[in-house]
């Protein structure tokens, strides 16, 4: 498949969409503290959907942008979908899921149907999806992951899957899996001196002395007990109809605005462990336990990580003091345990 060709065609089902709609709703965003990136939308409702979780990045810019997505739905035409990845061989179809060439990036998902792609010499990245009513909660809490990855990697930012909080002389990435406390632990901070950057993904600038970017406002809770333990989040949940396994997402950046932070220099890497004991302590950890908390999620969350990624994360691992953070129920001390590492720092 020649890739070029399938990123035309593709493009060419927006132009017919932004035809029919009339009008195109541009929002704009500074990324990582200098990308300069415009998002156009066809329709105000996919708009609304995909924009909140970049509230707080939000930039009035008239410069040329640095990446311009294209972004839109079938919702006006459902007889006109975007095209999709499928070819010919000799059992019948064939689905691939991520396509890459030297240009052209492409990651499709099925259930609902969605497209990401990024033609990398041109910076011209498009997003479709079929119907923006069926969208998964974690595309509106994390939106165009794919794309962001794929165009900051070759600038020297990676994407990763980690919390991060700080104060703007330094902060720290708390990586680990799912499930590992990452939300808690940054949530326990929004009552205390620190500020907030993201509880699920973050950007680490390697060119700028290891300088860690907020992304996304967004939180995320599990379950209804976890919502009990930050009563002050209840009534800001997106999503109160969840289905079974469905975290419930907040946008911080509406109703905690001053306790976000843009960016920081990172001083730590912390893997939160839950001990269920009411204090929480900090031990000095090996790289290698960095390592294994940040890289595999975070290869899990992207399509097309690649090697150059993975040597990203090697060497951002080796460049920072790592510490497993022993979590307790108390999340005062959680705050306190981090803030007094900080200062001591």
């Amino acid at each position: 498949m020649d890739l070029l060709n399938y990123y035309d065609a593709v493009r060419k089902n927006f132009e017919e969409i932004k035809t029919l709609s009339g009008d195109l709703r541009e929002y704009r965003f500074k990324i990582a503290g200098r990308f300069l990136v415009s998002i156009k939308f066809t329709s105000k409702h996919l708009a609304s959907e995909l924009t909140k979780s970049f509230s707080h990045l939000s930039c009035s810019s008239s410069a040329k942008p640095d990446l311009t997505i294209l972004a839109w739905d079938s919702s006006m035409d459902r007889n006109r979908p975007a095209p999709y990845p499928f070819w010919n061989n000799s059992r019948g179809m064939l689905y691939r899921d991520f396509l890459s060439s030297d240009r052209v990036m492409v990651a499709c998902d099925l259930e609902p149907n969605r497209l990401s792609l990024l033609d990398i010499k041109a910076d011209t990245a498009l997003y479709w999806i079929d119907d923006a009513d069926r969208m998964p909660y974690y595309e509106k809490g994390s939106p165009f992951r794919f794309i962001l990855h794929w165009w900051l990697s070759g600038k020297r930012c990676q994407f990763i899957h980690a919390a991060a909080v700080g104060k703007k002389d330094g902060g720290v990435l708390l990586g680990g899996a799912g499930g590992s406390g990452k939300s808690t632990a940054a949530l326990a901070c929004l009552d205390s001196d620190l500020l907030y950057a993201g509880d699920d993904y973050c950007l680490v600038d390697l060119q700028d002395g290891l300088r860690v970017h907020s992304i996304y406002n967004t939180a995320k809770l599990k379950g209804a007990e976890d919502l009990k333990r930050f009563p002050k989040l209840a009534d800001a949940v997106v999503n109160p109809r969840r289905t079974s396994g469905e975290k419930a997402i907040m946008f911080l950046g509406d109703i905690y605005r001053e306790k976000m932070i843009k960016d920081f220099p990172l001083k730590a890497i912390l893997i939160p462990q839950y001990t269920g004991r009411e204090d929480t302590v900090m031990r000095k950890a090996a790289n290698e336990e960095a390592l294994r908390a940040i890289f595999p999620s975070t290869a899990i969350q992207a399509r097309g990580y690649g090697v150059s990624d993975f040597y990203s994360v090697f060497r951002l691992v080796k460049q920072t003091p790592s510490y497993v953070l022993e979590t307790g129920a108390d999340l005062e001390k959680i705050a306190g345990t981090i803030s007094k590492f900080l200062s001591e720092a």
